[in-house]
């Protein structure tokens, strides 16, 4: 059983202080956990937050700050067309069969799902303009093909390439319109257990680093 005394707080070396006079650790390269919206993380974990990959959640948190440092903290809650997420989106899903590494395109492909969701569930709130939903009109789904759905809410789905597929085709079925359930957040799910599947195939086994609490 793990070790759960401790008598210290690990520490960056860094330091943040508030106009309060508050100190405490830096965030620098933890990810911005708090600038992932809600409405689309409690979709896509569909209320099961135990089983999602805390590795995918990291490196989508990390995405999150790097955007805010190149555009500011919600930069993107103004407002953009859903279109333009599921374009980008699907653009880093085939740049990841591709193999590409010039940047995280599994977290890329993660962030335009899981922004797509959350601005069209504001865009249905009235927070945000109607004309950003430029999607086409609802489809009606082909049920004599194969779904995908099984393997998406399966976190045994067989393969690596699996998820990855599966990640692509929701993309697909929500730029075509399907409405029978939230291929979007289904999509993004899928892209998630890719990311975790493939940090897990591609890394060594961690080091044990100490028995020291995170600030």
């Amino acid at each position: 059983m793990a070790n759960l005394e401790f008598d210290s707080v690990k520490d960056s070396g860094k330091r943040q202080e508030f106009d309060t006079g508050s100190k405490r650790d830096t965030r620098e390269g933890k990810g911005r956990y708090d600038l992932m919206p809600g409405y689309a993380m409690r979709t896509i974990g569909s209320g099961n937050f135990h089983a999602m990959s805390p590795i995918a959640v990291f490196r989508l948190a990390r995405h999150y700050e790097n955007g805010a440092v190149k555009y500011g903290p919600d930069n993107w809650l103004k407002g953009q067309p859903l279109r333009r997420y599921l374009d980008s989106a699907i653009r880093h899903m085939f740049k990841v069969v591709e193999g590409m590494t010039d940047e995280d395109h599994q977290a890329a492909a993660i962030w335009n799902m899981v922004a797509f969701v959350e601005t069209k569930y504001r865009i249905g709130l009235g927070v945000l303009p109607k004309d950003l939903n430029d999607m086409p009109l609802p489809a009606e789904p082909d049920h004599g093909m194969a779904c995908e759905l099984a393997a998406v809410e399966s976190p045994s789905a067989p393969c690596l390439e699996q998820h990855l597929n599966t990640a692509i085709s929701e993309a697909f079925k929500t730029l075509e319109g399907w409405t029978d359930y939230d291929h979007a957040a289904a999509s993004a799910a899928s892209m998630m257990r890719y990311l975790d599947m493939y940090h897990k195939m591609h890394s060594t086994p961690p080091v044990a680093s100490g028995n020291i609490a995170k600030n």
